[in-house]
């Protein structure tokens, strides 16, 4: 591999990939795994599409053990499926899988407001409560892509304070699952006001240290975003 033409590597991915990958930050699996992560979340895949690893080992051209490495860290994600040793395929969840991942999301985001509320730096819990009011400002004028980056910086942000390895990477995986059915609700009519509410309700109290209620809305937040879905699936 040269180093001086990490472009010939995989096609169609994006150059700042490249440059982690010759610096040494992201092996050939961990740009595969993102690749199709994405693929996935955008709907550039939607739930049982396929995934061939010739096929895909070909489309990115690099070799099948990076692809099957991936998929594997997608299926540990739950993003995709595989049983008796099929072909893989991208998760389609049923309602009520989906909704049972969202309750358990749910407390995951309260406890980890709650660590946030207690452990946060002052300069952290200044930048939360700055996107909270971004939202608050322009969150209904804010482009899908905008919209979806704040609420991405808001939630690491809350992550970042969490000292436990096991619950942050349950909840980081909790996110990556529900990422696609939380736009979902979010193009609801008036559900993008009810975020930047809720966001800055969660803030303030992180801000000032307020523990129980940090938890309590950190858990509102997501209860009511299964709740928005629940009925979009009744219009349905």
């Amino acid at each position: 591999m040269s180093a001086n033409k990490p472009d010939k590597i995989i096609q169609g991915l994006a150059t700042a990939n490249f440059v982690n990958l010759v610096d040494g930050y992201q092996t050939l699996q961990d740009i595969a795994y993102e690749a199709i992560r994405n693929d996935i979340l955008s709907g550039k895949l939607p739930p049982d599409s396929p995934l061939n690893s010739s096929e895909l080992s070909r489309k990115m051209n690099i070799s099948r053990t990076p692809i099957r490495e991936a998929i594997n860290k997608l299926i540990s994600v739950g993003l995709v499926n595989q049983t008796n040793h099929k072909e893989a395929k991208v998760a389609s969840f049923l309602s009520d899988e989906m909704h049972e991942i969202f309750y358990v999301r749910s407390a995951l985001e309260g406890l980890a407001a709650r660590m946030s509320a207690r452990s946060m730096s002052e300069e952290k819990k200044e930048r939360l409560m700055q996107l909270a009011q971004d939202l608050i400002d322009s969150g209904e004028e804010m482009t899908e892509d905008a919209f979806a980056e704040n609420n991405k910086s808001f939630h690491a942000l809350i992550y970042a304070s969490i000292k436990t390895p096991l619950i942050k990477e349950l909840i980081e995986q909790f996110y990556i699952i529900t990422k696609r059915y939380r736009m979902i609700g979010y193009g609801v009519a008036g559900r993008s006001r009810h975020v930047a509410e809720e966001h800055f309700k969660i803030a303030h109290y992180i801000l000032i240290g307020d523990e129980n209620n940090a938890e309590k809305y950190g858990a509102i937040h997501h209860s009511n975003t299964i709740i928005t879905i629940e009925k979009l699936e009744n219009i349905k």
